[in-house]
């Protein structure tokens, strides 16, 4: 089958993966001539400190035909105090190293002799390096490695450590695992805290360190983040441990979000305050002090701090139980009606987020994602009630089993763009979130035409149009009442379904 025939997307996947591969194949070709030119020079290693013993003895020393002036290599000491080590690399949990630039230390004399010159690289006309001794050359192989390692890419560590143990046979100095080479130091501070759990705190400071945020604050002119805080278990058994990592994420970039704690733990935290109590302290020093970068002091805001419902509940302190609406046209809460307690039933304690030096909106500043409210939450319920739960809108199983081949029918003309395609309601239990975004947004509209009762339809479709508009700015934007509008109809919408 000719390439040109397949799908963008398919051929852009094609296309990342090869160059990711050819990537990898150039940095191991490049190890490989390195240490092939090292090895070269063993032969040689006699005579390359001969020539240096006598580039000592004759320097600043005239002759008959001129003076010949001669410079040691002043960086040819073979120190591995000289390579920069950033400390702070380390393993991420699928055994890869991301890695940044690391600059290299050259040298900046230059040896003539003989119409043989060294370069300001330390390197000979024919690309060699004179190495005093075999200690110098195994050091400049241990300092090649780690330069290397540290260039950008991923890196699997599991074949830089079989790497350096095939090295170790010939050099004896060499480190035998990743963590030596690159000098990756384990001082973490972790605490325990009350009814178990542990928790490692990064700190927003030490991330917001590492970015180069000149533009950013030439732009925006104060460091925005965002806080995600949620619970997820690392195995399937419910009895291992579980992690609850803080992260935040630069504002107006497209950075990938940074750790600022982890928590982990058997349970979930049972003192929510505690688990949170360093990265309030930290908050509440930038939110007086400001964030100093540069030499100057910029100021530092939490825009919005996200997390789905079960999180949301024990982080703010109020009930997360089932919740119904008997009137719709109720007053909203807001920042000060939560701050006053005007509804003590709803509270279960106070959040250490409520301290007033942060100024925290309870309400305004912890946003809704329609990952877990709609597509798995309102509109799962409401397939769970047209395909399992008795009563007057229950489907008919003909009409579930016609719907299915429609769905089936759609599968092999999805287009590559959505990550699942349609499957049969009979997988109804194993659907993911995206399955469920799809139908409502797309599928729907076709599949449960002239197939359900007119008044469900109706009541799907206020559901859709609702969450398209919600979906789009400019729609929200010429039209912002019309989505409150639709809950309120949908009451007169749900009919039999046959």
């Amino acid at each position: 089958m000719d390439c040109s025939q397949l799908p963008r997307s398919v051929r852009r996947c094609f296309d990342r993966r090869a160059e990711a591969e050819a990537a990898k194949r150039q940095r191991l070709q490049d190890l490989h001539e390195a240490l092939t030119d090292v090895n070269n020079l063993s032969d040689s290693s006699s005579t390359c400190s001969d020539d240096v013993e006598h580039f000592d003895n004759a320097r600043n020393v005239e002759n008959d035909e001129g003076a010949v002036n001669f410079q040691e290599n002043a960086d040819c000491d073979g120190n591995l105090e000289n390579s920069d080590v950033d400390a702070d690399d380390s393993a991420n949990e699928d055994g890869n190293l991301n890695v940044r630039d690391g600059n290299s230390s050259n040298s900046d004399a230059e040896v003539s002799e003989g119409g043989s010159d060294i370069h300001d690289n330390g390197l000979l006309d024919d690309g060699t390096i004179p190495f005093r001794d075999e200690q110098e050359r195994e050091n400049y192989v241990i300092r090649s490695l780690r330069e290397w390692a540290r260039e950008p890419g991923v890196l699997s560590l599991s074949k830089l450590d079989d790497l350096l143990h095939r090295l170790s046979a010939a050099y004896p100095l060499m480190p035998l695992t990743h963590r030596t080479l690159l000098e990756v130091k384990h001082n973490l501070e972790i605490d325990d805290l009350p009814g178990g759990g542990r928790l490692w705190c990064n700190g927003i400071k030490k991330n917001l360190e590492r970015l180069d945020l000149t533009e950013y604050l030439q732009e925006q002119k104060k460091i925005i983040i965002d806080v995600n805080m949620d619970g997820l278990p690392l195995y399937r058994s419910s009895s291992k441990n579980k992690f609850w990592p803080i992260l935040g994420r630069l504002v107006g970039t497209s950075n990938e979000p940074f750790i600022i704690a982890l928590y982990c733990g058997v349970k979930d935290p049972q003192d929510v305050n505690a688990f949170l109590a360093k990265f309030v302290a930290e908050l509440k020093d930038l939110k007086a002090n400001g964030f100093e970068c540069n030499d100057e002091i910029h100021e530092f805001v939490t825009e919005a701090i996200m997390l789905v419902k079960s999180a949301l509940s024990r982080v703010c302190g109020w009930v997360d139980n089932r919740t119904v609406y008997l009137d719709l046209d109720q007053p909203l809460r807001t920042d000060d009606s939560f701050r006053n307690r005007e509804q003590p039933r709803h509270h279960l304690g106070v959040s250490s987020l409520e301290d007033e030096e942060l100024d925290t909106g309870m309400v305004s500043q912890f946003r809704l994602d329609t990952l877990h409210l709609v597509y798995s939450g309102v509109f799962k319920r409401l397939l769970n009630y047209w395909l399992n739960v008795l009563g007057r809108s229950k489907l008919h199983i003909d009409i579930v089993n016609m719907i299915s081949e429609v769905l089936i029918f759609l599968s092999p003309s999805c287009p590559f763009d959505f990550n699942r395609r349609p499957r049969s309601l009979d997988c109804f239990k194993t659907y993911k979130c995206t399955e469920f975004r799809r139908i409502l947004h797309y599928d729907g509209i076709l599949v449960f035409k002239d197939l359900v009762h007119d008044n469900i339809y109706k009541h799907f479709l206020l559901l859709h149009c609702a969450m398209y508009i919600l979906s789009s700015k400019k729609l929200l934007e010429s039209k912002p009442g019309v989505p409150e509008e639709f809950p309120g109809e949908d009451e007169d919408k749900r009919g039999h379904s046959r």
